[in-house]
């Protein structure tokens, strides 16, 4: 069994120390790397899988909220497509929440921090530790140079608003020439709200980003007007990027944050953070042979990962032609419910 030393405080970071401490493999967390803050996280089932294995579901999902269905519906509010409710469940009743990504982090954070979590096992300091970094850098360096930009150019937040039914339940969007928008409830009475504009050369947007916002979706009626109209500023604003990953076994190990970036179009960008700490520190507490076990891993993984990775692309591309929206808008007029339920119950399993 090797000694690790975990580079970045960042979602993974923190999970991958949790992890570790409770399969009682020797690692460290150097908290000092760059952190990205998320707006929110959306844990989907195989997320609460690792969560409820770490026995932290019953205090985090406080602070989270749980969905139950999506909606997708024209600028007025009128639905295209409703899916639920418990779309967003599996088979054995895990659900799909969502969380202020700085509640998860505060709570991870602390967690990571708590000496009597665990029977924590400190690495002796003349050992050599194996580096796992997980603390993005988008550059050239340690393979992103696969990174690619997918010509949506991103507005998110949170804001105090009462949601109507169904919304009050449901991440509820919709679809046009000039964008996406999404909203989704959170707790204490608030709401997270996303709009994703076609934009190339990965540039900001030319005046003000509420100016900008707010002209580009003008055609907007209904409960989504009304959330628009109370928008008073962006929290975040960012070129969407995905991270195509190189070898999980090359020298450092990347994992997490510094490994792989999604859209979020499938809600599991986050959810693989936790999927993948769990099932990697598996993978080492099993063998003495650090570099096998992460080739092993990565072939158990991979797959995976792959999958959403292609779907997210496509799903970014399609939503910003005109034409792909009114293909993905024909499939979900057509597609039966127990099919779409299916691919989700095959990205929940956690094995």
């Amino acid at each position: 069994m090797g000694v690790y030393q975990i580079n970045g405080s960042s979602i993974s970071g923190c999970l991958l120390i949790l992890v570790f401490r409770k399969l009682g493999i020797p690692a460290r967390l150097h908290a000092g790397a760059l952190r990205i803050n998320p707006t929110v996280c959306f844990l989907t089932p195989n997320a609460v899988k690792v969560l409820n294995w770490l026995e932290f579901d019953a205090d985090l999902l406080k602070q989270a909220f749980r969905l139950d269905r999506h909606d997708i519906t024209l600028p007025d509010g009128n639905p295209i497509r409703v899916m639920g409710p418990g779309f967003f469940s599996d088979p054995s009743g895990f659900s799909t929440w969502v969380i202020e990504g700085k509640s998860l982090i505060r709570f991870l954070e602390t967690a990571s921090n708590e000496r009597n979590l665990f029977n924590r096992i400190v690495a002796k300091s003349e050992d050599e530790p194996f580096i796992i970094e997980t603390s993005p850098d988008y550059s050239t360096q340690h393979g992103y140079s696969r990174i690619r930009r997918t010509g949506n150019y991103v507005l998110e937040g949170i804001i105090t608003y009462q949601l109507p039914l169904p919304m009050a339940t449901s991440i509820t969007e919709t679809w046009s020439p000039e964008g996406r928008f999404r909203v989704c409830p959170l707790v204490d009475g608030k709401i997270f709200w996303q709009v994703k504009i076609p934009r190339q050369g990965g540039l900001a947007p030319p005046t003000s980003l509420i100016d900008w916002l707010k002209t580009c979706f003008v055609r907007l009626t209904g409960p989504f007007k009304a959330v628009l109209d109370h928008i008073q500023q962006v929290d975040h604003h960012y070129d969407e990027l995905m991270i195509f990953p190189h070898s999980f076994s090359e020298n450092p190990l990347l994992a997490g944050e510094a490994r792989f970036k999604l859209t979020g179009d499938s809600l599991q960008e986050h959810a693989l953070y936790w999927e993948e700490a769990y099932l990697f520190a598996h993978f080492l507490a099993k063998s003495s042979d650090v570099r096998k076990a992460a080739w092993e891993f990565e072939q158990h993984f991979q797959s995976k990962l792959d999958t959403l990775l292609k779907e997210d692309w496509q799903s970014s591309q399609l939503h910003r032609s005109p034409y792909g929206q009114k293909i993905l808008k024909l499939l979900l007029k057509v597609l039966p419910e127990k099919a779409l339920k299916k691919q989700l119950n095959a990205l929940y399993k956690l094995n």
